[in-house]
């Protein structure tokens, strides 16, 4: 995603599980080809929080960025284990549109459908891939 974005566009990455890591110190870095080869090092390095898909914990965690960021994206290959409902109240309480993308996902799992109420549920758009 962020190889399509102009290049000085301001992002932030944080990965989730139980746990939450965040890039550059939970700051905004700008996008550059340099930029994305140092999230790559620490996505493939350092970046791993455990095991188990806790996208509630991933939002709440995204939504403290809506202050400052113009759109949010949560990014999921999993189904949540912290249940579709639980999920989709804290969106709607965030009060602004979640952006989904779902890696390696079928319209029948259950990460599909946690993703897809997510979207529908705030007005966000959705890409699988």
């Amino acid at each position: 995603m962020l190889a399509t974005m102009p290049d000085g566009t301001l992002f932030s990455v944080q990965t989730f599980s139980q746990s939450i890591l965040q890039f550059n110190g939970n700051k905004y870095a700008a996008n550059s080809a340099s930029m994305r080869n140092t999230l790559n090092t620490w996505f493939h390095g350092t970046s791993r929080p455990g095991g188990g898909t806790y996208m509630t914990t991933g939002l709440n965690y995204l939504l403290q960025k809506k202050g400052t960021a113009k759109t949010l994206y949560l990014l999921a290959d999993g189904e949540t284990a912290q249940g579709q409902a639980t999920l989709v109240n804290a969106g709607k309480s965030g009060g602004v549109p979640i952006h989904v993308v779902g890696v390696d996902l079928r319209t029948q799992d259950g990460g599909y459908k946690n993703l897809h109420a997510l979207k529908v549920a705030t007005g966000g758009t959705e890409k699988y891939i």
